[in-house]
């Protein structure tokens, strides 16, 4: 709560100190005074320390690393292609990868450039992974009439976490904030693709997703969701019925702040974004483009690509 609460205030430029009290009595958190510096409590920055972030991605048959436009080769199985990984996920601290196998029905979690990543849950029809600011990878599942929601702690089999008002249709994205308090999911029924943001409540020995509310979007229908800080999302969605989809930047309210465009004679199937990073894309012919601010540039073979979270 004190965290929160310093996080919340420092936005405001006047706000040189804080004080909580609970029934007039000072509230002093471990490893700070009974007066706040609104810098206090860096650990819990919303964005999650990212703006430094590498990039994995998929090259076909291994993991490679791209990082100030240069490609970093992965050690180990998932770098040489003795274990190949799709839809690959790098983790806060950029020290392990989570993926599926190319059938989609394994989760497999391991060292990034260590041993080979051990399998932690068998379903069918996963989705692409995501990682919390608590070492946990998360991914749902399409094994039934009931999408099931997984979370995988370091070294142990993935358990089951329960969901509350999940709105009707199918889950085609799923993403944990880097704040760990936060998801968005796309969401698609008759109408197309919905975003909906929701929470993740922490109050009990298991997390809970709750409280879905649809973020409402000028789009025609949403593809892909990333994070491109803690208030902003980046969509890959179709503007107008039949239109090309491409990346969008809105706002938590829905409003668009930046529109990217789409890449001539190719199709957009997957997006990436982090803080003060350029916003990654891959296209349905294998090729991965960064955004300059003005136009799309390609950085050669790729697919998925995903900086931490």
């Amino acid at each position: 709560m004190s965290a929160q609460f310093a996080w919340t205030l420092r936005q405001l430029s006047g706000v040189t100190s804080l004080r909580i009290t609970v029934d007039d009595v000072p509230l002093r958190a471990p490893g700070v005074g009974a007066v706040q510096s609104p810098d206090a409590w860096p650990s819990f920055d919303p964005d999650g320390g990212a703006s430094d972030a590498a990039a994995l991605y998929d090259t076909g048959s291994r993991l490679e690393l791209l990082k100030d436009d240069q490609e970093l080769r992965v050690a180990g199985p998932t770098g040489d292609g003795s274990v190949h990984l799709v839809d690959p996920a790098l983790s806060m601290d950029q020290r392990s990868v989570a993926g599926l196998d190319p059938t989609g029905n394994r989760l497999l979690v391991g060292g990034l450039g260590g041993a080979a990543p051990s399998t932690v849950l068998r379903s069918v029809g996963l989705l692409a992974p995501t990682w919390d600011r608590f070492g946990a990878v998360w991914t749902v599942d399409q094994a039934g009439p009931v999408q099931r929601f997984w979370e995988a702690q370091p070294g142990a089999e993935a358990t089951r976490i329960a969901v509350h008002d999940l709105p009707a249709g199918r889950i085609v994205a799923f993403r944990i904030a880097r704040d760990g308090v936060r998801a968005v999911a796309v969401v698609r029924g008759p109408g197309g693709g919905k975003v909906y943001l929701a929470r993740i409540e922490r109050t009990g020995d298991r997390p809970v997703v709750a409280g879905f509310r649809l973020i409402p979007t000028s789009t025609d229908d949403v593809v892909d969701v990333a994070w491109g800080s803690s208030d902003r999302l980046v969509l890959l969605a179709h503007p107008t019925p039949g239109a090309p989809a491409q990346p969008l930047a809105v706002d938590l309210s829905g409003n668009t702040t930046q529109s990217m465009g789409s890449i001539t004679g190719s199709t957009i199937v997957s997006v990436s974004a982090a803080p003060k990073n350029p916003v990654l894309v891959s296209t349905a012919a294998g090729t991965l483009y960064w955004f300059t601010g003005f136009g799309w540039d390609s950085l050669g073979g790729g697919r998925d690509p995903a900086y931490p979270g």
